[in-house]
Formats: structure tokens, C-alpha cells, sequence
């Protein structure tokens, strides 16, 4: 190893990752503690519409924020003197941007899917839509607040509210609601999850803008709103395929078969753990490092995640394959027939932990263009395939659907990098 690449490892990403590794370490094993707790207190039924509820939640964040989490951080990038104090025009703009996102698209989400439900057009549960769209709209403001956070490298902040403080608070309601007799029930998780996220938001003390530091930085600040469509077409993309397989279960087949989804899912998803501390401590860091030219520093940043992430998805790989059938059948013996799908999930995830955070690092590195275009080639193709594989095979089918479009088009964002950036 050279003694550039060591000084790297030592400055721009070992401390930070060790810090995002061992909090989103934390998050992702509270997360999983929640699904855990309610598959085992929780009917099959009542697990596949909190699914449906997260997947509808995942969407509508990434709807009302407006590209401006990632657009955040790339802005930054762009011009590492900002500091983050008040007065910035494009600070205040994304700030409202956010806020008005995150208040309509709740007004649009509660009326219309209440008004669906009581027309018949539908048979969730009572106040399902509401409690999605409160839960939805504190979401958006917490991604959006953990940005900023980050951007202004004050990542340990971001990532306790973003992913520990919220689930903490969640559980220990739930623990309550069993403990004092109460059995769970799909309006109380969703409340308890809308009032966790908001309290978690809440606690985000932060300035609201940005100071401008030169010429620059204006020059980056009227770049800002057009980068900022091309990243929420991206994550809006990238949303819907992250959230085809359980939506596509849930209308395609039952909504119990949702619930399982959602298991295997997450359970593969606990590869990428490496990958989403990497993503969360690295991508400003390369952004500022694309926008001083230092591509020889960029490109061993960006191996080093690949080494580290491909590492640590192949040995959760082994332990899935070793493991995971017992996993699934300690929840309920109805979800051991989920460990086929599982494997298959799971190998997706370790070809998206190997080839690194290839996707946010072209929306900040200057290629927000080709990152849009390829999501939304990809995540459209993976909702046309995933409805046809899901209606057609059921959950193998989709899981196979699923795992084909993640690998090729991690392959292909990989690529494009490598590409970029020589």
C-alpha cells in the first residue's frame, strides 16, 4: 500500500467511517430489532401493511425533498469555504423547498388516500394514509436536516438523529405499549414512527443557510436548482425501484406475502452496512475532493470503499447462506420458505456493497446528468420487471427480477465512474 493511500485512509476516511460504521451499525441493528419485534408480535397481515406503509414512506420522502439532501451536499462540495450560517438565498430556498414538499405532498397523500379507503377503492386499514403521510413529511424534513449536518461535517450529529435516535425513541414506546398490556397494531406503529421521526427531526438544532465566501461560491449557488432537478429525478427513480418488490407484492399478490418481502428484504439489505457507512461519511468528502481536481486522491477513496464494502458484504453472505433459513423460520415457520428469495436478494446486495457508493458519488461529482439518466433507466426497468416477474412467478420471481436489475446496474454505475473519472 503506498503512503499516499495510507495517508488517505488515515485523514479523509478511516475516522469517519469508523464513526459511521459503528452508528449506522447501531441503526441498522435497532431497525432490524423493530421488524424482528413485530413479526413476532404482529399477524402476517398486519406485518405486510407496516411493508407497504415503509415503502409509501420511502416514496414519499424522496418525492417532497426535491433532490435537496444530495443537491445539499453537492453544493458544498462545490465550494468548500460555505460555512453554515444564516442569510444565503439558495440555503433559505432549499430550506422552504423542503418544507412546503414535505407539507403538500401529506395534504395529497392523507386526503387522497383516506377519501380512496372510504370510497371502497381500497382496504387499508383506518387512518393508514394519514399516519403514512405524517410519518412521510417528518421524514423529509430529518433527511433533509441530517444533510446539512453532514455537509458541514458534523457527521456523528446527523447520523444519532437520523439513525439512532428515532428508532430508540420508537422501541421504547413499543416496549411500553407491550409491556402495559397492549397489543400492537398497524395505527400505533405507524403513529409511534411519525411522532419518533419528528421528535428526532426536532432535535436537529442547525443553522438554516449558507454564507457565501467569494465569487465561487455565487457561481455554485446559481448551479444549484438546475442540479437540483436532475438529483430528485434520480432519487425519485431510485426510490420507486428500491420499493417495486413490495409494492408489487402487495398488489399483485396478497398483502401477507408483502410482510415476508419486507423480511427478506431488510435481512439482505444488513450486507450493505459497510456500504451505507462508506456513503454517509465519504460522499462529502469526495465531493470536495472532485471539486479541487485531486482525482488521484478520489479514485483510491473510491477502491478503498469498494475493498471495504465488498469485505464485509461477502463474509454477511456466508453467514446469510449459513444461517439465514434458521433466521427466518425463528419468526415464524410460514417465512422459512423465504430463504430461496433471500440468497437471491442477498446476492444482489453484495455485488451493490462491492461496487461502492458509485451512484450518489456521480450526483456530486459532477455528473448529476448521466446519474439521472441511468436511474431512471434502470428503476424504471426494474418496476416493468418486477410487476411481470411478480404477477407471473410470485416472490422468487420477483426477487430474481430484482437482483438482475440491482447487479447490472450497480455494474454499469461502477463503470461510468471508472470512466468519469480518468
Amino acid at each position: 500500500m503506498s503512503a499516499n493511500l495510507r495517508a488517505l485512509l488515515s485523514t479523509e476516511l478511516n475516522r469517519p467511517v469508523a464513526w459511521a460504521v459503528l452508528l449506522r451499525g447501531i441503526g441498522m441493528v435497532m431497525g432490524y430489532g423493530l421488524i424482528l419485534l413485530l413479526g413476532l408480535s404482529m399477524s402476517p397481515t398486519e406485518i405486510g401493511w407496516i411493508g407497504l406503509g415503509l415503502a409509501l414512506i420511502g416514496l414519499f420522502t424522496s418525492i417532497a425533498g426535491c433532490g435537496q439532501p444530495l443537491a445539499v451536499l453537492r453544493f458544498m462540495g462545490d465550494a468548500p469555504g460555505l460555512t453554515l450560517m444564516g442569510g444565503s438565498h439558495a440555503a433559505e430556498r432549499s430550506r422552504l423547498l423542503v418544507v412546503r414538499g414535505a407539507v403538500v405532498a401529506a395534504l395529497v397523500t392523507a386526503a387522497g388516500g383516506e377519501i380512496a379507503t372510504l370510497l371502497g377503492l381500497g382496504t387499508a386499514p383506518a387512518g393508514f394514509y394519514a399516519f403514512v403521510a405524517a410519518a412521510g413529511a417528518a421524514s423529509t424534513i430529518l433527511e433533509w436536516r441530517s444533510a446539512v449536518l453532514r455537509a458541514s461535517r458534523r457527521l456523528v450529529a446527523a447520523l444519532v438523529s437520523r439513525d439512532i435516535l428515532w428508532r430508540l425513541i420508537m422501541l421504547a414506546i413499543l416496549f411500553v405499549a407491550l409491556g402495559s398490556g397492549f397489543g400492537l397494531s398497524v395505527s400505533l406503529v405507524l403513529v409511534t414512527m411519525a411522532t419518533a421521526l419528528g421528535l428526532s427531526a426536532w432535535t436537529m438544532r442547525l443553522p438554516v443557510g449558507f454564507a457565501p465566501d467569494g465569487a465561487r461560491n455565487a457561481a455554485g449557488e446559481a448551479d444549484f436548482w438546475p442540479l437540483s432537478r436532475s438529483v430528485w429525478i434520480s432519487t425519485v427513480a431510485a426510490a420507486f425501484g428500491a420499493q417495486a418488490g413490495i409494492l408489487v407484492i402487495g398488489m399483485v399478490l396478497t398483502v401477507e406475502k408483502a410482510g415476508l418481502f419486507l423480511l427478506i428484504d431488510r435481512t439482505a439489505m444488513l450486507l450493505t452496512l459497510i456500504l451505507a457507512a462508506i456513503t454517509a461519511a465519504a460522499t462529502p468528502r469526495m465531493a470536495t475532493l472532485w471539486a479541487r481536481r485531486d482525482h488521484a486522491r478520489l479514485r483510491a477513496a473510491f477502491a478503498t470503499s469498494c475493498l471495504y464494502g465488498g469485505a464485509a458484504a461477502g463474509a454477511g453472505f456466508i453467514l446469510l447462506a449459513a444461517f439465514g433459513e434458521h433466521l427466518l423460520a425463528a419468526i415464524s415457520q410460514d417465512f422459512a420458505q423465504g430463504y430461496a428469495p433471500l440468497l437471491v436478494l442477498a446476492f444482489a446486495q453484495l455485488v451493490n456493497a462491492a461496487t461502492g457508493p458509485a451512484g450518489a458519488l456521480l450526483m456530486v461529482t459532477g455528473h448529476e446528468h448521466l446519474a439521472m439518466r441511468l436511474s431512471l433507466l434502470f428503476n424504471v426497468s426494474a418496476l416493468i420487471l418486477a410487476a411481470a416477474a411478480g404477477f407471473t412467478f410470485g416472490i422468487m420471481g420477483l426477487a430474481l427480477a430484482q437482483a438482475c436489475i440491482i447487479t447490472l446496474r450497480c455494474l454499469v454505475t461502477f463503470a461510468c465512474c471508472l470512466h468519469c473519472w480518468n
